[in-house]
Formats: structure tokens, C-alpha cells, sequence
């Protein structure tokens, strides 16, 4: 549906050129931002590097990358505490927007994350944020990459 919507708010009423419908679908074809994170929460070690590195090669900004990385790990990390305190997932996935679809690869993820774990992963983004002002060392793409790959490593090694 998505698709569709972009499609008509791209392209005037009417029917669709097909030079249109395949421009489109080339530029569906990139990588995605978002995936980086459902693929972590898989364990899909790989594909999560594919993404970081390809993010990296189509020009997206670091800054991006991180804050999606970032805005997950805050939300992971406010629904463990939650579980340790015995409340109510429901409300910190309704709190934050989380898609049914999604919901069910978080609970699992959230079995084997504790709330210390997704802090330490929080003060690394502060590193890595660092890097990407210039203001500490390092290449903010390799950190992203080893950022990504501890969560993922961290849901797989636990199963």
C-alpha cells in the first residue's frame, strides 16, 4: 500500500507510464534503512552487514543510520526494563508505534536482551555519534557496523 500511495503522490492522476513503474522499483530495490534493525532482531548477521555497507555506499547519512539504530535500542531498552519491573509490553509497543508485524521478532529479542546490556549498546551510540562531529576517533561506519552486528550477535548467541 505504500507503494501505491508513493506512486500516486509521485506521478499525476492517470495511468502509469512504464519507464514510471520501473524507476520506481529500482529505487525500492536499495537498501532500506529500517531493515537494518529487523534484520539484527532476526540474527541475520550477514544481511545486517550487507545493509550497513551498502547504506554506506549509496551515500546515506551516518547521522540516519544511527538514529534509527539508536531509536530502537531506546525502545528495546525501555521495554526490558519494563519486563524486569513485570509491566506491560503492550503499552511501551503501543508508546512507540511498533507494527504488529514487527512485534512479535522485539518479544523474542526482548528474551534474551537484558536492560544493562541495551545501556552499554546506548553509550556506544553516544561514541559513534562522536565520531561521525569529528569529536572522537574512529570510523563512524565501522562502529555502526560493529554496533548493528553486537545486537545481533546478542539475540543470536543467546538462542
Amino acid at each position: 500500500m505504500q507503494e501505491i500511495e508513493k506512486l500516486r503522490l509521485l506521478h499525476r492522476p492517470g495511468a502509469l507510464k512504464l519507464d514510471d513503474l520501473l524507476g520506481n522499483l529500482a529505487d525500492s530495490a536499495r537498501f532500506d534503512v529500517y531493515a537494518l534493525t529487523t534484520a539484527a532482531l532476526a540474527g541475520e548477521r550477514a544481511r545486517v552487514q550487507r545493509i550497513v555497507f551498502g547504506l554506506r555506499d549509496e551515500g546515506t547519512s551516518e547521522v540516519l543510520v544511527l538514529w534509527v539504530l539508536a531509536r530502537e535500542l531506546r525502545m528495546l531498552a525501555e521495554a526490558a526494563g519494563v519486563l524486569a519491573r513485570r509491566g506491560s509490553l503492550e503499552t511501551v509497543l503501543t508508546t512507540h508505534r511498533v507494527p504488529r508485524p514487527r512485534q512479535e521478532g522485539i518479544v523474542k529479542a526482548l528474551q534474551k536482551l537484558s536492560p544493562g546490556y541495551l545501556q552499554r549498546m546506548l553509550q556506544q551510540c553516544l561514541q559513534i555519534d562522536l565520531a561521525i562531529k569529528g569529536r572522537a576517533p574512529g570510523d563512524p561506519w565501522l562502529q555502526l557496523a560493529r554496533l548493528a552486528d553486537a545486537l545481533t550477535t546478542a539475540v543470536v548467541r543467546q538462542r
